[in-house]
């Protein structure tokens, strides 16, 4: 699935998400980069990425750099456009 989302840059939304749902499920920090990107690329083109699914999903993530992109998040974002 990971392969599939990187060889196509116009991945689906519903790929997309399966994505950083598996990295959360997985909450294995060789993800943190794909999850990076994810939020990235939203950065870019907020039509991108569901950033409040985004968010609530990784938020059960628990590695030092899951925990600094959710901080970056909240910042970025505002929890007003989170919740």
């Amino acid at each position: 699935m990971l392969e599939h989302w990187r060889q196509s840059p116009e991945s689906t939304t519903a790929v997309t998400q399966l994505v950083y749902r598996a990295a959360a499920v997985t909450d294995d920090p060789t993800g943190q980069p794909v999850l990076e990107s994810l939020f990235a690329k939203w950065q870019a083109d907020e039509e991108s990425l569901d950033i409040r699914d985004f968010y609530w999903t990784i938020r059960s993530m628990t590695s030092p750099d899951a925990l600094r992109l959710r901080k970056q998040i909240r910042e970025e974002v505002g929890m007003d456009r989170l919740r």
